[in-house]
């Protein structure tokens, strides 16, 4: 019986022969080592995919890349800023206009003083002859008209219209007394320079406008004639 007995023993040893192909469980005793638990969390498959991070990123924090994309863009200028500087402005640019005389019996009386203080400086036989023809010439005209365009300066004095290039070359034109003269126009600064020029002599205008926008002028009468020049103030308003 007993011998009966241990032959289902041994029947019952027989697995080990199976147990022997203990060595496939081996894997699970790698899982131990610390080099078999880093690998899965370095493998793709534990996070998602950095293409599903950027396109489904938090709304209130945008991706780093998009924001620095946005920083790097340069500016564009405004339409209105413009890149070139503005142009400098016309210093004759205030002088165009029509003017009338302002300077009323004042101004008359110092034209005729500044007559007078050439003429004490003739001889007495000059003298007369000179205050005569000095006296009828500086009557203030009563209206002046100047118009300039480009280099091109027109002006009209009591009717009579006078025209030359800018600071070009000398044109001929009538005088008030039917006499031949050269008229030049030139500009300094702010001031527009006409010059009448005759055989025995001449007169100029230096035009400007004041502070209160009226047009200042000074008046020179010049001779080879004459110990000095005649030179007066006219002052105009516009109207």
């Amino acid at each position: 019986h007993s011998a009966l007995v241990n032959e289902p023993a041994n029947d019952r040893a027989a697995p080990p022969v199976v147990v022997g192909e203990t060595p496939r469980a081996k894997p699970a005793s790698r899982t131990k080592r610390p080099r078999s638990t880093a690998a899965p969390a370095a493998s793709p498959v534990a996070s998602p995919p950095a293409s599903t991070a950027s396109v489904e990123g938090d709304p209130l924090e945008p991706p780093a890349t998009a924001s620095h994309s946005r920083a790097q863009q340069p500016v564009a200028p405004r339409a209105d800023e413009g890149t070139l500087p503005p142009a400098p402005a016309d210093p004759l640019g205030s002088l165009p206009g029509r003017y009338h005389y302002a300077g009323g019996q004042a101004q008359r009386g110092a034209a005729a003083e500044a007559v007078e203080a050439v003429v004490e400086q003739m001889n007495l036989i000059s003298r007369g002859i000179a205050r005569r023809r000095l006296l009828s010439g500086i009557e203030p005209p009563s209206t002046v008209e100047i118009e300039i365009d480009a280099k091109r300066v027109v002006t009209i004095i009591d009717g009579r219209t006078y025209q030359a290039e800018l600071g070009g070359r000398a044109k001929r034109v009538t005088g008030s007394s039917g006499e031949t003269l050269k008229f030049k126009a030139r500009s300094r600064r702010d001031q527009l320079l006409l010059e009448f020029r005759g055989d025995k002599g001449g007169k100029k205008y230096v035009m400007r406008i004041d502070g209160r926008g009226r047009l200042q002028m000074r008046v020179t009468i010049f001779s080879a004639s004459l110990p000095a020049s005649v030179v007066y103030p006219l002052t105009y308003r516009a109207g």
